[in-house]
C-alpha cells in the first residue's frame, strides 16, 4: 500500500531550459563582527531590535548599487550576519530579458558577496589562525 502523499518518481525537466532561470536569491551568513560596523553609507536604516530573550540587537539596511544590478543588504545581530537580496538575472543581464540559469548561481552569489565585501566582510573570509584576509579565490568551497 501506497502511503498518502508520498511521492513516486518525479520527471527531470528537460525540455524548454531557456525559459528556465533565477529571478531571485535570498542568502544569510555570518559575518566577521570586528569588520562590520554599520557605517556605509548605503546602510540608510539603522535601528534596535529587542530580542526574545530581552537583549537588544543592532541592524542596518540598505541598498547597493552595482554596474549591473542593485544589492539589498541587511547586516543584523550587532554585526555578526548578513542577509543580501538580489536579482541575479541582472547581474547576467542588466536589461532584464533573460533569466540567470541555474547552473550560474554559485557565480552570481560569489559576485554579490564580493561587491560587499568591504561593507560586510564574511566570516570565513578571514583566515582564523592569521587573521589574513583571503581573496575570494581562496574561499572555502560551497
Amino acid at each position: 500500500m501506497k502511503a498518502i502523499g508520498t511521492p513516486t518518481s518525479v520527471p527531470v525537466f528537460t525540455d524548454l531550459q531557456e525559459y528556465v532561470g533565477i529571478d531571485k536569491v535570498v542568502i544569510t551568513y555570518a559575518l566577521d563582527p570586528d569588520w562590520n560596523d554599520g557605517s556605509s553609507p548605503y546602510l540608510k536604516k539603522h535601528r534596535y531590535l529587542t530580542l526574545p530573550n530581552g537583549t537588544t540587537s543592532l541592524m542596518g539596511e540598505g541598498l547597493f548599487p552595482t554596474s549591473s544590478a542593485d544589492i539589498h543588504l541587511r547586516i543584523y545581530q550587532s554585526g555578526h550576519a548578513a542577509r543580501l537580496d538580489f536579482n541575479p538575472s541582472r547581474w547576467r543581464d542588466s536589461k532584464g530579458t533573460t533569466l540567470c540559469p541555474v547552473d550560474a548561481i554559485n557565480e552570481a552569489i560569489t559576485w554579490a558577496i564580493e561587491a560587499l565585501v568591504d561593507t560586510c566582510r564574511p566570516r570565513w573570509s578571514v583566515d582564523p589562525n592569521t587573521g589574513v584576509t583571503l581573496d575570494s579565490a581562496n574561499w572555502p568551497k560551497g
